[in-house]
């Protein structure tokens, strides 16, 4: 999971907010669930609305990688009650 932010400047950089890795037989599917890590949730945070890109990469015989899916989703912070 990456997001672009903006670095002195105008500069962009992508920057990733969570990795998981799992694996899935052919035909099959699998729900998830990917945590952000330190830089997700300070951005989430700051900014709380975050535009991430999900990619899901497929490896063949463990040599040949290919982009299998690849969305953009936006996360919210939850809201605070109080």
């Amino acid at each position: 999971m990456t997001t672009m932010i903006h670095r002195r400047g105008h500069r962009k950089v992508t920057l990733t907010v969570g990795t998981l890795t799992i694996r899935v037989n052919t035909g099959q599917d699998a729900a998830v669930a990917l945590h952000l890590n330190f830089a997700g949730r300070h951005l989430l945070a700051a900014h709380h609305t975050l535009r991430v890109t999900l990619t899901a990469l497929a490896i063949e015989n463990r040599v040949h990688e290919v982009v299998a899916s690849r969305r953009s989703i936006v996360l919210h912070a939850p809201e605070h009650n109080g």
